[in-house]
């Protein structure tokens, strides 16, 4: 057994298994290596930025300060911005053609109510009278119809989220969301 291991022909086998390993090694590194360099380390790189909103939306080259998560944020604020100012706008367009006409508009109260936890829903409610309400995630708002039935559409801007509902305004109380109404709506996603 000795003699064996003494042998060059014990150590040569040896040799050889440990030289596999080294260049089987060394393959994988360069392997590596050559995957890297063809992808340009696009896994390693920051996200692009952009000098202003109009570039980063418009997917000009990237060269500044503004990520593209960061504009997408802000067309979002400005989104809503402007739909809470479409609705102070018509809300005293409402006030001040309330306060012309000798009665004002009769009518049943109700709620309607966003539960979504991201989107801003236009609900678009069409019968007797046709409304519109931009609503933010969470925000609930109080308001009178006149009695009859109804249609509500749910919009993105001008893309549907759900399929139209209906709906009946009338006297008959029911129980929604912990309140006593006589007509609800909500949109939910899921």
């Amino acid at each position: 057994m000795k003699a064996e291991l003494g042998s060059e022909r014990f150590w040569v086998t040896m040799n050889r298994g440990a030289a596999y390993q080294l260049g089987l090694g060394i393959l994988l590194w360069l392997l590596a290596i050559i995957l890297f360099s063809q992808m340009g380390c696009a896994y390693l790189q920051a996200p692009p930025h952009y000098d202003n909103l109009d570039k980063a939306v418009n997917g000009s080259p990237a060269t500044g300060r503004l990520s593209a998560q960061d504009a997408q944020d802000i067309l979002k604020l400005r989104e809503r911005r402007d739909a809470l100012e479409f609705e102070k706008s018509l809300a005293a367009v409402v006030e001040i053609q309330n306060s012309t006409t000798p009665m004002s508009m009769p009518g049943i109260p109700g709620i309607i109510y966003n539960l979504s936890r991201y989107e801003t829903v236009t609900f678009l409610i069409t019968g007797p009278t046709n409304k519109t309400f931009t609503l933010f995630p969470g925000e609930k708002r109080k308001f009178v119809l006149p009695e009859g039935e109804y249609n509500c559409q749910f919009l993105r801007g001008s893309y549907s989220l759900a399929r139209p509902r209906g709906f009946h305004v009338n006297h008959q109380a029911d129980w929604f969301f912990g309140e006593w109404v006589f007509w609800g709506l909500y949109y939910q996603d899921y």
